[in-house]
């Protein structure tokens, strides 16, 4: 496998359960980014 998937292929795995806890978090507030951000610890704009 070309270095370049592999790269890739890490940046997706490394990116899957950031992007479940963020949807976990929005759908947990409805959908309010304010909300879901303070909730994660991070600013709304960062989200």
């Amino acid at each position: 496998m070309p270095q370049k998937a592999i790269d890739d292929s890490l940046k997706a795995q490394m990116a899957a359960p950031e992007r479940r806890l963020i949807l976990d978090a929005l759908r947990q507030h409805n959908w309010r980014r304010d909300a879901a951000a303070k909730s994660l610890g991070i600013n709304r704009t960062t989200l």
